[in-house]
């Protein structure tokens, strides 16, 4: 069969508009490649401020010395960020604990973590009803985002955070109803591990419950789900308790400036500005991604999205939109 008679048939096939939807993604793959590479191989570290304090906990947890912030006077108890990230470079740190020359391998655990995420995502889209001709490139058009080459090469924690969010997710979208209860307790698992990542993870953690009751009617998952997720959460929030105040490096520095907090000393009107441009920085979030100016038409066109797709039974009634 000759080249021509090949694309031919292959036009002609049904899963003609997959098969090239599937090369292109891997065209793109190929050209990233040597980016991620070179931003992989960029040794700065600290360029961020919170990837410094990740490389100082890590180095603290790798020598034995507990978690605390062993570059300021003191050695205060790290109390701002949970420990989770930096507990797995202390992991390679242990075995190359020559700094900074091991940035490489410490910058891998955030690529390895962004793989897998990119490689989850797929695999939550399809489960979400996302076609298959379009599927991969959306999975490449996220891999392309300058900002998703940036956190899967600094040492940041959103990679492994985003990692465990998605494998939480798809433990709780799948169809097979005699294993739902086994699935919940691996999500659980899973989102106390991505809050312990990121406390941003709190907001996994209330999302699945609440589908679970509004949704499902189902009052025993989501205490069991909640059980576990808290008892798993209990070592941290005693660290928490048991650990005295670090100011800027420590939980307090969260309460005092968030302006959702009851205890922190900011004005209401202040509270309501700072809530309304961050509404407007969320609604221009697909324009700000793709390096787009930010303008009323692309924050309309955002809004306008999310109310429609809000409003369709297929979507709400999915745990990943209650998550979103």
């Amino acid at each position: 069969m000759t080249l021509v008679e090949v694309l031919a048939h292959l036009r002609s096939s049904p899963a003609a508009p997959r098969l090239l939807a599937t090369a292109l993604a891997a065209l793109i793959v190929m050209a990233l490649l040597p980016i991620y590479a070179t931003a992989w191989r960029i040794p700065a570290v600290g360029l961020f401020h919170d990837d410094g304090v990740y490389v100082v906990t890590a180095k603290a947890l790798a020598e034995g010395k507990g978690y605390r912030i062993i570059s300021l006077p003191g050695t205060p108890r790290q109390t701002k960020y949970p420990p989770l990230f930096p507990a797995l470079l202390a992991a390679v740190w242990k075995v190359a604990p020559d700094f900074p020359a091991n940035h490489g391998a410490l910058k891998a655990v955030p690529l390895a973590a962004a793989v897998g995420w990119l490689v989850l995502t797929a695999v939550l889209l399809r489960r979400l009803g996302m076609p298959d001709v379009v599927r991969p490139i959306a999975v490449v058009a996220i891999a392309a985002l300058p900002y998703v080459v940036y956190l899967s090469t600094a040492l940041m924690a959103e990679m492994p955070f985003a990692l465990l969010c998605t494998a939480a997710l798809l433990c709780v979208e799948h169809d097979d109803e005699a294993q739902f209860s086994r699935r919940l307790v691996f999500a659980a698992v899973l989102g106390a591990a991505a809050t312990m990542t990121r406390t941003s993870g709190l907001a996994l953690l209330v999302a699945v419950p609440l589908w679970l009751v509004v949704v499902r009617r189902d009052v025993t998952g989501a205490s069991l789900f909640s059980a576990v997720a808290i008892l798993l959460l209990l070592p941290w929030l005693a660290w928490l308790m048991g650990s005295p105040d670090a100011g800027y490096y420590g939980v307090s520095n969260y309460r005092d400036w968030n302006v959702l907090s009851p205890t922190a000393h900011i004005g209401l009107a202040t509270r309501l500005k700072v809530m309304a441009l961050n509404a407007i920085w969320v609604a221009g979030t697909p324009a700000w991604a793709l390096e787009l100016p930010i303008g009323p038409i692309s924050i309309a066109l955002t809004v306008a999205a999310l109310v429609v797709g809000s409003i369709r039974p297929a979507v709400y009634t999915r745990v990943s939109a209650w998550f979103v």
